[in-house]
């Protein structure tokens, strides 16, 4: 289905599409990847009772959205390989 289409069937609260889109977020298949909009999506249809929703939603993901945006902001890449549990480069 056109990701056109999901987002405007997710808007429409349909929990399905909401946790197509948060999939597509987290994977970026069709959209840029973006780990804070795949958890507010997945949130979305887990918040009308969408049971596939929330195991979308792991630690990594959200450790990796922390770091993701640790990084951002500039934080050592040593400490976010700490964090990540990235022993290549220990």
């Amino acid at each position: 289905m056109d990701i056109h289409k999901i987002r405007e069937l997710a808007e429409c609260e349909n929990a399905h599409a909401q946790n197509d889109l948060g999939v597509a977020y987290m994977t970026g298949d069709d959209v840029e990847c973006n780990e804070q909009q795949a958890v507010y999506w997945f949130r979305r249809a887990s918040s009308q009772g969408y049971g596939e929703a929330m195991p979308n939603v792991t630690p990594h993901v959200c450790r990796h959205t922390y770091c993701s945006n640790q990084a951002k902001a500039g934080m050592n890449p040593k400490t976010l390989q700490y964090l990540m549990d990235i022993r290549i480069f220990r």
